[in-house]
């Protein structure tokens, strides 16, 4: 039997199979899957016509087949491009003391809100870093070398993928010209390490608390994505997000969640 001939085949198979809906032959049994029924509907018809089964038989299975794997006839082989196939534009990664689970989230949220593909790494170690003498804080600079071999792997990334670090740790650079950071920025490396450690109120645990810390990190990272890889320019108006310079929590707090370029 030729291709033609075996399409228009399944072409008239509706018309054809009507009377026998009219004659309730197929119900809903054990055998009314879409393979089961294609078989017995073209044997059935082969039975009636002029197309002997056993030259039906081969082509009919693999119909069958198709059916039972893509659902139906017109699903394509190849699949589309989606989204997922696109490279990375923005790593979060967060260090072992930062919520893995957290950092998932805001890769999603930012990822929506920019409308570039971002994605977050599983946790770094960090038990290699030191903080400064008499203190509990951290150079940024030892962030980004212990971190640096870590983002040279990770896949899928864009050529110009922008990489945030994300800690709980207390931060500054190692001159330690001012007392602290909230964050920290290399555009050599294309990477900044933001911490949470100045966002959060001191002894207090309450949701409120929570939701101010949560409003604070998104102005941190927002403002990094927007310098780092879509070039927006700080800003003298307190009411954008790109304000500078932030010198205490008042000021962010005061400053803006968006920024027009």
């Amino acid at each position: 039997m030729s291709h033609v001939s075996f399409k228009q085949a399944l072409i008239s198979l509706p018309q054809k199979l009507q009377p026998l809906r009219k004659r309730r032959l197929f119900k809903k049994t054990a055998d009314s899957r879409p393979g089961i029924i294609l078989r017995k509907s073209l044997k059935f018809l082969c039975c009636k016509g002029s197309i002997p089964w056993e030259r039906m038989r081969m082509p009919v299975l693999l119909a069958a087949a198709l059916l039972m794997t893509g659902g139906c006839a017109t699903t394509p082989l190849t699949p589309p491009v989606t989204e997922e196939t696109s490279p990375i534009s923005v790593y979060f990664i967060p260090l072992d003391d930062f919520n893995a689970d957290y950092s998932v989230f805001l890769a999603q949220k930012f990822s929506a809100e920019f409308g570039v593909k971002m994605k977050s790494s599983l946790p770094i170690g960090s038990a290699k870093l030191q903080p400064f003498a008499g203190t509990q804080q951290y150079a940024a600079e030892n962030i980004f070398a212990l971190a640096k071999p870590v983002l040279e792997r990770l896949p899928d990334q864009a050529p110009n993928a922008f990489y945030i670090l994300l800690t709980n740790r207390d931060i500054n650079s190692r001159s330690r010209t001012f007392r602290f950071m909230f964050s920290w920025h290399d555009k050599d490396l294309r990477t900044s390490v933001i911490s949470t450690a100045r966002l959060r109120p001191e002894s207090d645990a309450s949701p409120k608390a929570a939701e101010l810390v949560a409003g604070r990190l998104n102005k941190m990272i927002r403002r990094a994505i927007g310098e780092m890889q879509f070039g927006w320019q700080r800003s003298t108006n307190i009411d954008d997000v790109m304000y500078a310079p932030i010198m205490s929590i008042d000021d962010l707090d005061r400053m803006g969640n968006t920024h027009r370029p």
